[in-house]
């Protein structure tokens, strides 16, 4: 791989990388407009789950079912995790982060599917479009196919016996946190979900807000950010609009700018970006950016859980957070909930301590009270 090339896979990797939410386990306001959980909700959503003091990682207290998932013209290969007790179950669809990682992307939910299931929920976890034993080619996938794939999943869940139809929702980190709620806009089946560090924006947005972090990290000064950062935002305004015209203008003034700013510091053209194979990871981002998914979550109508780390460097997190309040407004859907962890970051690390902090708790414990009859 070329210098030019890793500079862009540190810049998506930074971005759309599936971090691991894999922590160990150690009221909301009522206004439409404070939906931000205070300290002591959040303390009371951190407790350790009873369910999990006799969880053990070399016990099966819970039955792993190996299934396919059909998802229009290609099949998902999965495991579905069921507690050992006889249902129906509340169930949870796993979305995966960005990337296409392999071990990356299922390291989360193998780590939560076991606990859930100990704990009585099912979990649905399979592999990425694209990956694994999953079909599809991955480089030709857009946002719309994970969200179509999760839903299939969803579909597929509430024909299972053992699945309470009426409690299937969807659970992602990264880039499945941004998906996560649109499954629940597009798939009936689907009656609450889950986000975690997951970027309520617009894809281009986003994507600006964090390379300007990422040329931060590689170590250049504030006058070459200020230097670039227009045309970076001049090369997603044209991915987000597929003006032919705005693509050869964003190109041409990239080459020109190669003459005295180093190119690392640059975009790619469009036609080095279908080229570059070793790109061809970065293709789903860039081949969704055109899409509306901010404006879809309007017709959000189900419980919404969504966690943010208060010092994320790789998401906006206000502008997030306010992202959901105005569409939840729109939505007329009061029924959301926002968790801000002070001092921690996009994995939910603790920038002090370093200790990560628990989300299988809040997870667990907002599900208890989403679900229980």
């Amino acid at each position: 791989m070329n210098v030019k090339a890793a500079f862009s896979v540190f810049y998506l990797l930074v971005s759309w990388s599936c971090v691991s939410f894999c922590q160990q386990g150690d009221k909301p306001d009522t206004g439409m407009t404070t939906r931000i959980a205070v300290k002591e909700r959040i303390e009371e959503l951190l407790v350790y789950p009873a369910c999990l003091d006799s969880f053990s990682e070399t016990t099966e207290s819970y039955i792993v079912e190996e299934v396919i998932i059909p998802s229009g013209e290609i099949k998902l290969h999965g495991q579905l995790y069921l507690p050992k007790k006889p249902g129906p179950h509340p169930a949870i669809v796993y979305m995966h982060g960005g990337g296409n990682d392999y071990d990356m992307l299922m390291s989360a939910p193998k780590y939560y599917a076991p606990r859930l299931a100990h704990c009585g929920y099912a979990a649905l976890i399979y592999d990425k479009r694209g990956t694994g034993e999953s079909g599809g080619v991955f480089h030709e996938s857009t946002y719309d196919d994970y969200i179509s794939d999760a839903g299939h999943a969803a579909d597929f869940l509430a024909k299972h016996e053992q699945i309470d139809l009426g409690k299937i929702g969807v659970y992602g980190g990264s880039q499945g946190g941004r998906l996560a709620p649109l499954v629940a806009t597009r798939y009936p089946s689907v009656s609450f979900a889950i986000s975690a560090s997951g970027p309520i924006g617009t894809l281009a947005d986003h994507a600006n807000f964090n390379m300007e972090y990422a040329l931060k990290v590689r170590g250049y000064e504030d006058t070459t950010i200020e230097q670039v950062m227009p045309l970076w935002r001049k090369h997603h305004a044209a991915w987000e609009s597929l003006d032919p015209r705005e693509l050869n203008e964003v190109a041409e003034e990239t080459i020109k700018k190669r003459k005295y700013i180093d190119t690392f510091a640059l975009p790619n053209t469009r036609q080095e970006f279908f080229a570059d194979s070793n790109l061809f990871f970065l293709r789903p981002v860039y081949n969704s950016m055109s899409r509306d998914y901010l404006g879809e979550l309007v017709n959000l109508d189900v419980p919404w859980l969504a966690l943010f780390g208060e010092l994320d460097p790789v998401i906006n997190v206000p502008e997030s957070v306010e992202n959901i309040k105005k569409q939840m407004s729109a939505a007329g859907n009061g029924d959301f909930e926002i968790i801000i962890f002070d001092n921690a970051g996009h994995s939910f690390q603790n920038q002090d301590t370093g200790e990560y902090i628990p989300t299988i708790n809040v997870v667990i414990n907002w599900l208890k009270e989403k679900t229980q009859d």
